[in-house]
């Protein structure tokens, strides 16, 4: 019974898609309290999301900040029509994981350049 009444509250707030996937068929997505108290059915409280990242969320996989951001952003969209601005975590976390592979790959190199000077340049010729 609770499932029905907080599915219908779900739909009526939000978006009917996973926040995190974005995949769109009702039958297939499930109304989930953000915070894991049922009994909670504020709208802020609720996300729809498939039953894989039901799971995840459940065992605490995504930050709850992050799936509210997610689920806002889809809301967004629907409601205008068109696609809203990035949302700032996400774009900073690429721009993070970019800088950090950049400082990796710095990193490899002075390694293979400081190997390569202490082997000397016979060993070079092997690899």
């Amino acid at each position: 019974m609770r499932s029905g009444k907080t599915r219908a509250l779900c739909r009526e707030k939000h978006a009917v898609i996973c926040a995190i996937c974005g995949f769109t068929q009702e039958a297939a997505l499930q109304a989930c309290h953000i915070d894991n108290v049922r009994s909670n059915d504020d709208a802020d409280n609720l996300v729809w999301l498939c039953q894989t990242h039901h799971v995840m969320m459940d065992r605490g996989m995504y930050p709850l900040p992050l799936v509210k951001a997610l689920r806002d952003h889809w809301n967004e969209w629907f409601r205008t029509g068109q696609q809203p601005k990035p949302i700032s975590r996400i774009r900073d976390g690429a721009i993070r994981a970019g800088l950090t592979r950049h400082k990796s790959a710095i990193a490899r190199r002075a390694w293979a350049t400081r190997r390569a000077a202490q082997t000397g340049p016979d060993s070079e010729s092997d690899g």
